[in-house]
């Protein structure tokens, strides 16, 4: 099971950051614009069923019902963590952690989920390997750009076999222009690559899993086979 070490846990709230601004011009004329935030996914369980067209709370109970254990489920970059609450509520057979690199005053009196808050690098010193049967992100993990597929393959590790990861993902130049996807995973694949593709489909053997885009939807899938 997920083992926790020293980190940022029940740390207090960060305090917010007075957003920095930028000046563009528009038709000759100058205006001052506060930076974005990256943002917040405060989204219901059936809107992360809808968006990663996965009905996650009938694959909590097969996954229960194969395993006749405790399903450990991660949400990465979980905002106030409304999903992972009300997965809890509905799922006795369930273990929910929320990991985000800010912390939410809706998580102090949540005992239905454990947070995590910390940087992304941290998280691995968090879960051994193969202690989560689950990994789901919206808007989260996508931030992380360039690095995103090498961290999601990374995050794969703790899968559990038959374990699924399921993310947004940034856009296509963001992943396959990366030196470490073309390099490393373009001889893994079957069938050579079009730059019309709507999907890709291949096998990472070393790391024991299977990788499915889709380039239409912006998902990536990820399930532990061996």
């Amino acid at each position: 099971m997920p083992t926790f070490g020293k980190g940022r846990i029940n740390r207090k709230l960060t305090k917010k950051r007075k957003l920095e601004t930028h000046i563009y011009s528009k038709n000759g004329r100058k205006f001052l614009r506060e930076r974005r935030r990256y943002p917040v996914d405060n989204s219901s369980l059936n809107s992360y069923s809808v968006r990663f067209n996965l009905n996650i709370n009938n694959w909590i109970k097969k996954r229960f019902n194969k395993t006749k254990k405790p399903v450990f489920v991660l949400d990465w970059g979980c905002g106030k963590g409304n999903a992972l609450t009300e997965l809890a509520k509905t799922n006795k057979n369930v273990k929910c952690y929320g990991f985000a690199r800010d912390s939410h005053n809706e998580w102090r009196n949540n005992s239905h989920v454990k947070f995590i808050q910390n940087d992304a690098e941290s998280l691995f010193r968090y879960f051994k390997n193969g202690s989560l049967d689950l990994v789901i992100s919206r808007l989260g993990l996508l931030h992380l750009g360039n690095g995103f597929f090498d961290y999601a393959v990374r995050v794969s590790e703790k899968l559990n076999q038959g374990g699924v990861l399921v993310s947004d993902i940034p856009s296509r130049d963001a992943i396959l222009t990366t030196e470490n996807f073309c390099g490393k995973y373009n001889n893994l694949r079957k069938k050579k690559r079009r730059k019309t593709a709507l999907k890709e489909k291949f096998v990472i053997p070393s790391k024991g899993i299977d990788v499915e885009i889709n380039w239409v939807s912006n998902i990536m899938k990820i399930k532990k086979v061996s």
